[in-house]
């Protein structure tokens, strides 16, 4: 159990803590994840947001063997995709680079954040980064496909922006209430 833990479980946490937040991350990632929402011009997507929220909270190859695993239900037929979409065409759609990139947009993020998890601005600087390595990784994709113009991509790659940055702050504001109020009262009792 030890070597499990210390490979795959947060830090300073029981095995079983850590597998009930994995647990949790990952039911909000497959229930809550394929919602998308405009706020005026602003599109959002929650898929990104439950991802860093998983990666936040595990080992960087934990949050990505739970990423593997939700591309496989999703291929196998539960609605995990965005819009409550699934089945294994969808590897193969136009939006299949940003699937594929799921995975290492997980570890690099967890791997970014286990530096400095008590730090909710490199956390806010950390989830920018590892979402437009995110976008470029999915839009490179649409741009092999030859789905669109580079100048197009750009154009909606731009328009992603200001959804990027209400998820940094909302994974920065998680960082801060989570680790820093839950984890630190679970330590002082």
């Amino acid at each position: 159990m030890y070597l499990l833990h210390k490979h795959f479980f947060i830090k300073g946490s029981g095995a079983y803590f850590s597998l009930l937040i994995a647990a949790t991350c990952f039911i909000f990632l497959c229930t809550l994840g394929p919602i998308s929402f405009s706020i005026g011009f602003i599109d959002i997507s929650l898929q990104s947001y439950f991802i860093m929220l998983l990666a936040l909270f595990m080992r960087p190859l934990t949050s990505f063997m739970l990423l593997l695993l939700y591309l496989i239900i999703g291929a196998l037929g539960m609605p995990v995709f965005s819009g409550y979409n699934s089945g294994y065409a969808y590897l193969f759609s136009i939006s299949a680079g940003f699937l594929y990139a799921f995975p290492l947009f997980a570890w690099f993020f967890s791997w970014l954040v286990n530096k400095h998890k008590n730090n909710s601005i490199k956390i806010f600087i950390d989830s920018l980064i590892a979402q437009i390595v995110l976008v470029v990784i999915g839009f490179s994709w649409v741009l092999i496909q030859n789905q669109a113009p580079i100048a197009k991509i750009a154009e909606n790659a731009f328009w992603l922006l200001p959804g990027l940055l209400i998820k940094s702050i909302l994974i920065s504001l998680s960082n801060y209430v989570v680790i820093n109020r839950l984890f630190r009262a679970k330590s002082t009792d």
